[in-house]
């Protein structure tokens, strides 16, 4: 897990998700792009960073200490982790999810009858 920081932007090997400076004056306003209608404070765009990258991986809920990682970073935003799973899932169905870069074959795909899969 790496959160790439700079002095306007915070990026993330693991997820799509990016925090920016909103407003470079005093104090320092941050936008985060799951939270774009937030301005947060830079502890709690971190903290939304690294929460972003936990849950990127599903396997989190299972693991004890990742997860009351989550849980300290989504209170540190006021939320709590299920909100923020929600929040991410509605992120990756609307802009597709980034973290695949395989497109599914012909062979994989599943047919689909009026906008609906076929199971």
């Amino acid at each position: 897990m790496t959160i790439d920081r700079t002095e306007k932007a915070l990026t993330s090997d693991r997820t799509v998700e990016f925090a920016h400076v909103a407003n470079p004056g005093y104090p320092t306003q941050w936008r985060v792009s799951w939270l774009p209608d937030r301005p947060l404070t830079d502890d709690q765009a971190w903290a939304a960073m690294e929460l972003a990258e936990l849950l990127a991986d599903p396997s989190v809920r299972y693991d004890p200490t990742r997860m009351a990682r989550a849980i300290r970073c989504a209170g540190k935003l006021g939320l709590i982790v299920e909100q923020a799973m929600l929040m991410l899932a509605q992120r990756r169905t609307l802009h597709g999810s980034a973290l695949s870069d395989v497109a599914p074959t012909a062979s994989t795909a599943m047919p689909l009858r009026h906008g609906r899969r076929i199971m």
